[in-house]
């Protein structure tokens, strides 16, 4: 019998031995109409939590996630996760009067992930306050594909937030008791189109910002590359770089757009760009005075 184990074992890939096992993800979303999607919450590398969201035949290479197919009947999901095939359900515990079955269903999705699904139905950038609930978002109903982020934002309003569309490309999520700070003023292009993003782009397309867990000084430097400007760099020093921002574009922004939405997440943070006469900028934290010459 030790001869047999022993045997067995030498049958595994060599690769395999000696390293723990990796936890199956999670299926923390579904959303079965329209462009169907998935939300699943996996553990990377490091051993924390993160969430990637795939449509079918998609794969996350970070993840080593690749999602086959999305069943809208059971609300299922079949994907590869390192090497093995999985099939995961969502669980289901309220079917609508009437006897329709949910077409979309969130189980502790991030609020974060639930901003981006949002965002990809709504076709609007989201400008997001820096201070928001820590909370997840579980909810189950049915819809068309149009009703999609309507359904999403009615968990918004649940949590305490509100959604303000701000011109033609962005809406702002903040939090009902902050939204008289807000001012939407997006400028509107001379030629309005909204050019959707591609998931299965392998370049980033003109008109593209995409931003996670990124600090002040990093926007800063997006911003001078736009104006063809720079900073003094000591300015730096007087700044605080607070929470990370995470910021994404379903569809293309004109320059003056993209201008916009990073003066708007500075701004939001007490940060003030001033332009001087020769062209250069400066940066100062807005609860200070104007800073002279």
């Amino acid at each position: 019998m030790k001869n047999l184990r022993f045997l067995c074992l030498l049958l595994l890939p060599f690769h395999l031995l000696g390293q723990p096992a990796v936890p199956p993800p999670r299926l923390a979303g579904i959303i079965a109409v329209g462009e169907k999607c998935v939300l699943l919450e996996y553990q990377n590398k490091r051993g924390a939590k993160e969430e990637t969201i795939l449509s079918e035949w998609q794969r996350d290479h970070n993840a080593d996630i690749g999602v086959r197919e999305i069943n809208s009947k059971d609300l299922s999901v079949k994907l590869n996760h390192a090497g093995v095939e999985l099939d995961l359900l969502i669980s289901v515990t309220n079917v609508q009067s009437g006897g329709s079955s949910p077409t979309i269903a969130f189980d502790r999705a991030s609020l974060q992930s639930a901003i981006e699904l949002y965002q990809q139905f709504s076709l609007r950038a989201a400008l997001i306050w820096p201070q928001m609930p820590s909370a997840t978002i579980s909810f189950q109903s049915s819809g068309k594909s149009n009703d999609v982020a309507a359904l999403i934002q009615k968990q918004f309003s649940d949590l305490g937030l509100v959604c303000i569309n701000d011109g033609d490309s962005f809406v702002m999520i903040v939090p009902k008791e902050q939204k008289s700070l807000v001012k939407p003023h997006s400028p509107n292009p001379a030629v309005p189109v909204k050019k959707i993003i591609s998931k299965d782009s392998s370049a980033a397309p003109e008109g593209v910002l995409a931003l996670r867990n990124a600090d002040v000084t990093q926007i800063l430097e997006i911003y001078a590359q736009l104006l063809k400007t720079s900073f003094n760099r000591e300015d730096y020093r007087r700044i605080s770089t607070g929470e990370p921002i995470t910021f994404s574009t379903p569809v293309s922004l004109s320059k003056d757009e993209a201008i916009y939405a990073l003066e708007t997440m500075l701004e939001w943070r007490h940060v003030k760009v001033y332009r001087d006469s020769d062209g250069s900028c400066r940066v100062k934290s807005s609860l200070e005075e104007k800073p002279g010459r």
